[in-house]
């Protein structure tokens, strides 16, 4: 809340400083060698949510150069250091002038070490007992084929260990300028190279299509198809999973502006270059190939005997060492040679005005552009063609058709992509008015658009529906939502003159919270591999308009208009196309506190949650707190296609009792 003489001061690009401030330039160096992943994830949870639904973050500071791990890193990096932080003290100094400090953080060398075992996965795909009516394919049954014994794919892997380390070293320079009474500026610039994980037990490896094209083969395993090089193999980076990138420099600028110099109004301005990190899992299944995690993947084996079929049977377990085995058909996740982290610009420009006393509005646009968005790739997908089936996937896959000989050594190959895209807009309006008069309220409406190319996943999956195209998923986000409304209301009752009056109604404080918000984007696939390709999330060609002038839990959706693909292509419905059920809630508190002598008190508190028993769908989204916000099947194979079977949580009250002394 903006007052005269008294409001916020912050400092941050793009955030709140107060006219008539004069503020700091600070130097930080922070060079933590062998960075424990568990902490970068920490830094990356934050950071992504930041990326992909910044109106949640309105009123945090991007621009904070100490912001390391989590919020607040500086004091954390002190806190896990203690004694061994040193700085240099500030210098505060006048108008048009800048203060100085500088510190240093050194962190103990730390690391994750994680054993895992990789258990066996059999998927029964309904591709065995579907048949044909009339020269029409119908679906079988999973059900049915795991009676007859058939299993459509079937993946067993060996002992996984990730031993990881990560150097980490970032600088920057920050400067606050008051230019004039009414003018505030703050700029810096931020370098933070990007090194990447390296795994001590060299455990790690690259798939280069181009060794693979020239038949060349490693010097580290021997028995290794082509294509694949290791940590000692010449041109392999270290014994990290790829290269780094020095060249990230992150330059932050923001602007504020007092146009009457009253500190009644305010208008700022703010723009910045953020870097994030992997997530600290992100290299595990990078852990799980051949030679030491060694997970294969057959397909139509049968359940008495997947490896009747297999050179030399059951493989496992293996040997590791120069000349240990590899499997055919393996699965295999890769890195590039070259990293390059997802960097997002964000700007923003809001504005910000008194009313009277007690009364401020806001109105805030907040942006960002996120480039290199890191998700996995199918690049050794099947091709279809006459004869295709779920079968002979593996004699389709691009790399045996290249070259049968190495080639039937890869089942599913997975590689870093780097190529997602993301971007956000939003309108912020916000109302406050401070406690007075026993009342205060605080409401803010939200309209806002996400969309990207795929929700970034905590491990290296192949995400997209499109082998060889990324960009043709790009739709909204998966936290995207168009509207969203809170409001905050709490009410004290007065003081009566009354003894009896006040015993009674005095005292009293009433609290709620409302809110509502559109529904989230819903996704439709078919469940199945219908392109023979085995890409991941296939979705189903649409043939009209979905929605339904009256929906209900049993028909959310028109399911007329969808129908399975040809054989061998991808349907024409975007990816998160549709939009689940919005919904709304009132949450309430009545408490009061009561006097038992001296100091001592008891507070007595009751609470509804979905004060109206409103029936609302339920499956398995949690959004900004607001508990389950369900959404209909969007599986087009499944027969609950298009229902809505679960519900949200009913009216919930609690009461409770304090004792105070």
């Amino acid at each position: 809340m903006l007052r005269k003489r008294h409001a916020e001061k912050q400092t941050c690009a793009g955030q709140e400083a107060a006219p008539g401030e004069t503020h700091d330039v600070t130097t930080t160096l922070l060079i933590l060698h062998g960075l424990l992943a568990s902490a970068l994830l920490g830094a990356l949870t934050h950071q992504a949510a930041a990326v992909l639904w910044p109106a949640r973050g309105a009123g945090r500071c991007d621009a904070e150069p100490d912001r390391l791990i989590g919020a607040g890193a500086a004091d954390g990096v002190r806190e896990r250091l203690g004694d061994r932080t040193r700085g240099a003290g500030a210098r505060l100094v006048g108008a048009g002038e800048v203060s100085r400090v500088a510190r240093l953080a050194v962190a103990d060398d730390l690391r994750v070490d994680v054993r895992a075992a990789l258990s066996g996965e059999l998927q029964f795909l309904e591709n065995q007992t579907k048949f044909k009516v009339a020269d029409l394919p119908k679906p079988g049954l999973s059900l049915a084929d795991f009676m007859v014994g058939r299993v459509g794919t079937m993946q067993q892997g060996a002992d996984v260990h990730l031993n990881e380390r990560a150097p980490y070293f970032a600088t920057y320079i920050q400067d606050a300028w008051k230019a004039s009474s009414k003018l505030t500026l703050n700029y810096g610039l931020r370098w933070e190279p990007y090194y990447p994980l390296s795994n001590d037990d060299s455990q790690a490896l690259i798939f280069d299509p181009a060794r693979f094209t020239a038949n060349q083969h490693s010097k580290v395993y021997v028995n290794a198809p082509a294509g694949l090089i290791f940590p000692g193999d010449d041109g392999y980076p270290g014994k990290a999973y790829s290269k780094g990138n020095l060249n990230q420099f992150g330059p932050r600028v923001g602007v504020v502006y007092d146009p009457r110099g009253e500190g009644r109004e305010v208008i700022r301005g703010g723009y910045s270059v953020v870097y994030d990190q992997p997530a600290m899992f992100h290299h595990i299944r990078s852990a799980s190939v051949p030679p030491w995690g060694s997970l294969i993947t057959l397909n139509n084996v049968p359940l008495s005997n997947p490896y009747v079929n297999y050179p030399g049977g059951n493989p496992f377990p293996l040997p590791v060492d120069k000349n240990a085995p590899f499997p055919l058909a393996g699965t295999y996740w890769t890195q590039q040679y070259t990293a390059d982290p997802p960097r997002t610009q964000h700007f923003n420009v809001s504005m910000q005005k008194q009313y009277g006393d007690n009364w401020s509005v806001t109105a805030s646009y907040f942006g960002n552009r996120t480039a290199h968005l890191w998700n996995g790739i199918e690049i050794n997908p099947g091709v279809y063609g006459p004869g295709a089936t779920a079968a002979n996937l593996n004699q389709r896959r691009v790399l045996y058709l290249q070259n049968p000989d190495q080639g039937k050594y890869f089942a599913s190959v997975t590689q870093l992509n780097m190529s997602g895209k993301a971007r956000y807009d939003g309108l912020l309006i916000a109302v406050q008015k401070r406690m007075a008069n026993n009342y205060s309220v605080s409401s803010n409406y939200t309209l806002s658009k996400c969309m990207n190319d795929g929700d970034p996943q905590q491990f290296l999956d192949p995400l997209y529906s499109h082998p060889g195209d990324p960009h043709a998923d790009w739709g909204p986000c998966a936290g995207d939502r168009r509207h969203v409304v809170n409001t905050t209301l709490v009410l004290n009752t007065p003081t009566f003159a009354s003894k009896g009056m006040n015993a009674a109604l005095g005292g009293w404080q009433v609290s709620g919270l409302i809110q509502a918000l559109s529904g989230g984007p819903l996704n439709v696939t078919i469940g199945r591999d219908q392109a023979l390709t085995v890409a991941q999330n296939q979705r189903p060609n649409v043939n009209g308009d979905w929605t339904l002038s009256n929906p209900t839990n049993n028909r959310y959706f028109d399911t007329s208009v969808f129908s399975l693909p040809a054989p061998g292509t991808y349907g024409n419905l975007g990816r998160n196309a549709m939009r689940a059920p919005g919904t709304w809630r009132v949450d309430t508190a009545l408490s009061r506190k009561f006097s038992v002598g001296g100091s001592r008190q008891i507070e007595a508190r009751v609470e509804a949650f979905n004060l109206f028993n409103k029936v609302g769908p339920g499956v398995s989204q949690q959004i900004n707190g607001f508990g389950a916000v369900g959404a209909p099947n969007t599986v087009f194979t499944n027969t609950l296609f298009g229902r809505i079977t679960t519900a949200a949580d009913p009216r919930i009250m609690q009461f409770a009792l304090k004792y105070l002394f």
